[in-house]
């Protein structure tokens, strides 16, 4: 298994997607270390593609749409983040599987995120959060200043989590 180190990167371009996870600096990775890093730019994973057929993108985010196993240190996000399942300023999802076909039994893997904040908004359909959408996570010294809206599971820090530590965290937006 491999691992991809990005430190200090900055992204100014609004990035879409159709069918893919979609991030400011990542858009998906097994494995992430990502520190110092910012986006600028607005992300959005559009509901169906660009040929008219329906696809349900996972994993929106302002720094890491999609990851598995990461650790995500001092990153910044100032763009408006808009997609379906797994959308947040940080991270959108961790989730890896669907252990038994069902919609409610999902697994995730491990993320750590430390030093970060959100300043854009965040507008997403289910597993919506100001700093990370879904995941199995331990979150630590964070900020959210972005108006976060959803339909299912939305939080102003997470939207879903089947086990997660928080701890030092401020939520200052409104959560809808």
């Amino acid at each position: 298994s491999s691992k991809a180190v990005i430190s200090n990167c900055i992204n100014n371009a609004n990035i879409s997607s159709y069918y893919a996870p979609c991030g400011g600096i990542v858009g998906s990775a097994d494995s992430l270390f990502v520190t110092g890093c910012k986006n600028y730019g607005n992300i959005q994973s559009n509901l169906g593609g660009s040929d008219g057929e329906s696809a349900t993108v996972i994993g929106t985010g302002g720094i890491v749409g999609g990851s598995g196993a990461s650790h995500i240190l001092s990153c910044n996000n100032y763009g408006n983040i808009q997609g379906q399942e797994g959308v947040a300023g940080i991270v959108g999802s961790s989730r890896i599987s669907n252990s038994s076909g069902s919609d409610e039994e999902y697994i995730y893997t491990d993320i750590l995120v430390y030093n970060c904040e959100n300043l854009g908004s965040i507008q997403g359909v289910k597993f919506v959060g100001g700093i990370v959408g879904e995941s199995q996570c331990t979150i630590y010294s964070v900020l959210n200043k972005g108006s976060v809206r959803g339909e299912d599971y939305v939080g102003g820090i997470v939207g879903e989590s089947p086990i997660c530590a928080v701890h030092n965290t401020i939520n200052m937006a409104s959560v809808d």
